[in-house]
């Protein structure tokens, strides 16, 4: 475990390496992009910087495993979060998958660490697009649960009370 972990660690650093270069150029472009006016080209260099601080966020994940460090869990409104992450799940879907959401506002706060959430959210919505073959619909949901005898899949404990409720559903089959 220790050899992953320096493993990881010497990867993130050389990714992050080439991370600010490309960080560097898209900044350079966004100079050139307002002399141009060009307004689909300032939506696909927002993007690209968006994706750019996901990458930076994933390479922080990988010098904190690379630590034994685990994540910073704070409490946050998870719909809210949920659709900021949706922003980079988007350009992973192709255009004949429809993403839907439904973000209950009413949730209760959840204590999580928003990285870590966003990485769980986009590989939930990956195997989501890989299980439909063609078109389809991708649906994440975030709502008030309340639960009654569900069991705990960590500490195999039962659950009873106000939840909230993470939900990500595809049309594909099975």
């Amino acid at each position: 475990m220790e050899a992953i972990g320096q493993l990881t660690g010497g990867i993130a650093h050389d990714f992050n390496n080439l991370l600010t270069s490309i960080m560097g150029y898209v900044a350079l472009a966004g100079e050139r992009e307002a002399a141009l006016g060009d307004r689909r080209l300032s939506g696909y260099l927002a993007q690209a910087q968006r994706s750019c601080e996901r990458a930076r966020d994933l390479i922080q994940q990988m010098l904190m495993f690379s630590r034994g460090q685990r994540g910073t869990p704070r409490t946050v409104a998870l719909a809210p979060l949920v659709a900021a992450a949706l922003d980079s799940v988007r350009p992973a879907l192709p255009s004949m998958v429809q993403l839907v959401t439904h973000l209950s506002e009413a949730a209760a706060s959840v204590r999580v660490d928003p990285l870590q959430l966003e990485q769980v959210l986009l590989n939930l919505c990956i195997n989501a697009r890989d299980a439909i073959e063609g078109a389809g619909t991708v649906t994440v949901a975030v709502r008030p649960l309340q639960a009654r005898g569900f069991a705990c899949a960590s500490c195999s404990g039962t659950v009873s009370g106000e939840c909230v409720e993470l939900c990500v559903e595809d049309t594909g089959r099975a």
